[in-house]
Formats: C-alpha cells, sequence, structure tokens
C-alpha cells in the first residue's frame, strides 16, 4: 500500500435516506478504481461494504463500513453510513471521522426524512457537504425540479457542477460545468450559465473580475473552489448512475481534486480521559497519538496528530499480551482485507483490541 502525506488524504463519508443508493455507489467506487475486481451487489450479498450476515439477510446498512481507493495520487478513504433513522449515531460517527459528507440523494424520491437530517448533522460537525444525486438511470426523473428542490431546502449556495446527459434509459453520462462548460447539454445550458456564474463567488476577487467583463480561467476556478467547498461557501450538486457506471469517474476525479484534506478543515475537539478536559487537535505532526478504550472488539480511530512518520504496529497495552492490531481500510473488515503496519495523521483506521482495552501514550516503534 501506498505511504501518502496528509495533505493527499480524502476521508469522505456516504450519508442519506435509505434507498439512495449509498452502499451500491461505494461498491461502484471500488469496482472503478480496481480495488474490487468484481462489482458489489448488496442484493446478492456479495458488497464490499455491507459484509455482515444480518445485513446480507436485510439487504440493507446497519455498521459504518470503510474501504479505501488511490486516485490521482490521492488516497480515498470511503466511509458507508446506514440511512435507516435508527442507525443515526453510526452517520455521526462517520462524520466525525471524515472532512467530506457526500449527502445522496434518489434522483426519484428526492430530498426525504434523513437527507435533511444528514444536511444538518453536517453542518453541526462541521465538515465539507457534496449533494451527490445517484439512479439517475431511473424513469420519470425531473432534474430542474430537483434542482430547484435542493435550494429551496438546503441553500441557494448549492450549485451544481457535474450535468447529466440524458435520464433514465437516456442517460449516458456527466458533464463538468467547472472544465467542460461548453459541453453543457442544450436542455441545461440556463442551468449551466447560472452555476458557472455561482462557482465566480468562490473568490472575491475573481468574482469582481467577472462582473468587470474580465474572463476567468478555468485554471483559476480551480484553484479557488477547493477552500470555498472546505469553508462551506459553495456546495457542490454531482449526479451519477452506479448501477450503470455513469459519473462514478468523474465524482472520483472532483473527489481528488476538490474534496478537502484533514489539514483544511478546523481542528477535531475531544476531551483528554484523564484531566477530563478538552483538548483541540489538527491533523499534523505536533504530538503522539493518545488513545483509549475500556472494551475489546474493533473500533474505527481517527489519527488527528504524530511526531514519527507513520503510527507503526504496536500500542503500549494496559493488559499484557493484549496488543490491538491497526487495519487501514484497503477494504476493512472483510474476509480477504489487508491488515497494514502504519498509517499516517488523517487516515482512517480500524483497531482490533482484545477485552481489557488498550491505551497509547506514544507509538511503539519497530
Amino acid at each position: 500500500m501506498p505511504k501518502y502525506e496528509t495533505k493527499d488524504i480524502r476521508n469522505i463519508v456516504l450519508v442519506g435516506h435509505n434507498s439512495s443508493g449509498k452502499t451500491t455507489f461505494g461498491d461502484a467506487l471500488l469496482f472503478k478504481t480496481k480495488a474490487n475486481a468484481r462489482m458489489g451487489s448488496v442484493d446478492d450479498g456479495s458488497s464490499i461494504f455491507d459484509f455482515e450476515p444480518e445485513e446480507k439477510d436485510r439487504k440493507n446498512s446497519i455498521d459504518l463500513a470503510a474501504a479505501s481507493v488511490h486516485v490521482q495520487g490521492r488516497e480515498i478513504n470511503i466511509l458507508d453510513a446506514p440511512g435507516y433513522p435508527d442507525f443515526v449515531g453510526e452517520a455521526i460517527c462517520g462524520m466525525n471521522a471524515a472532512e467530506t459528507a457526500v449527502i445522496c440523494i434518489n434522483a426519484v424520491d428526492g430530498i426525504r426524512v434523513n437527507t435533511r437530517k444528514m444536511w444538518e448533522l453536517a453542518q453541526k460537525v462541521g465538515i465539507a457537504r457534496f449533494i451527490l444525486i445517484n439512479k439517475m438511470d431511473l424513469d420519470n426523473i425531473k432534474f430542474l425540479d430537483l434542482i430547484t428542490s435542493i435550494r429551496e431546502t438546503f441553500g441557494k449556495d448549492c450549485v451544481p457542477v457535474l450535468l447529466p446527459q440524458g435520464s433514465g434509459d437516456a442517460f449516458k453520462g456527466v458533464v463538468s460545468v467547472i472544465t467542460n462548460y461548453a459541453g453543457a447539454p442544450n436542455e441545461l445550458r440556463d442551468l449551466a450559465d447560472e452555476s458557472r456564474e455561482k462557482l465566480m463567488e468562490a473568490d472575491d476577487k475573481m468574482i469582481e473580475e467577472y462582473l468587470e467583463g474580465k474572463p476567468v480561467t478555468t485554471e483559476e476556478l480551480v484553484a479557488a473552489l477547493p477552500k470555498a467547498f472546505a469553508q462551506g461557501k459553495l456546495v457542490p450538486i454531482l449526479c451519477a448512475s452506479a448501477k450503470k457506471d455513469l459519473g462514478v469517474a468523474e465524482f472520483l476525479d472532483f473527489v481528488a481534486k476538490f474534496a478537502p484534506s484533514p489539514l483544511d478543515i478546523a481542528p477535531k475537539k475531544g476531551v483528554d480521559p484523564e484531566k477530563k478536559a478538552e483538548v483541540t487537535r489538527q491533523a499534523v505532526r505536533q504530538r503522539p497519538p493518545h488513545l483509549h478504550h475500556g472494551g475489546g472488539g474493533r473500533h474505527r480511530l481517527r489519527l488527528q496528530s504524530r511526531r514519527s512518520e507513520h503510527l507503526r504496529h504496536g500500542l503500549r497495552s494496559e493488559r499484557a499480551g493484549a496488543v490491538p492490531e491497526f487495519r487501514v481500510p484497503a477494504v476493512d473488515g472483510v474476509d480477504g482485507g489487508r491488515a497494514e503496519d502504519q498509517a499516517g495523521p488523517g487516515s482512517d483506521v480500524g483497531v482490533h483490541a482484545q477485552d481489557g482495552g488498550f491505551r497509547s501514550d506514544v507509538p511503539l516503534l519497530a
């Protein structure tokens, strides 16, 4: 597994109402990048993310699951959260381990109860929000009406960046308003013009030049957008069909270029287990990791700081012999998943510990 600097890590969590296609889209991301040799399916029980027996029986997600892909020199850690409100705690955990919440919307069903809930939670946690309109291959899609609904519900800062070419059986792909503005479909030309102008608001100087009639290059726009997305100044709207493998590559390209890294968001807050005082940490090389948990089993952790180049196997344990194992989500929790011996700050990792818990004040280096 390649080693990545923190600036090259992207942590995203797929959230939304049930039946918005989050898990299937996650499987499509793995298949597209060849992280999985076949396209996983919720229906036949082969999904990489829904691997627990109960999830396979119910054909829906219950636990937060993770996997990672590698795109354009970036490591993209994908967290898939359940869509049923009963399991909202899993989504909250995922948002606290990510910098970007990808709020998935069924192209036909539109905005539903848990769509709003996930938006509100992402705002509260303080992470970037991307909106993904999924299942563009279904019939009876009213795309422009859905865009209007999204803006009325979540605000006018929501801006389409990937426009669909057709819908239903006629859906054949997406066009980027950022890099291929001239290629926008004729029926969506007005929306493309409006979106392009809205994107100029990413930078005050850029919008001033635009309003003065000065040309704004694609390069200038690309350079300004990541900060605007990280701060929530703009919320991009993308669209895709996981089952038809359309818009998937463009989504990955967009995340690699525009999603924030762990260094681009506000420091995380936590509580010192001994002093009971609030502490704040950025995902940078400043302090050694400090982990504490009282039980055994599998736990997901977010590495927030480091002293060494990478955190390696071995944690100082409260019980002799109870040394947890870091499992970087190559395909975490799945039979055949790879256990790695190190992980850097900003990475999401799973830890398998014996009963009695574990504690680490400094990494034990090999």
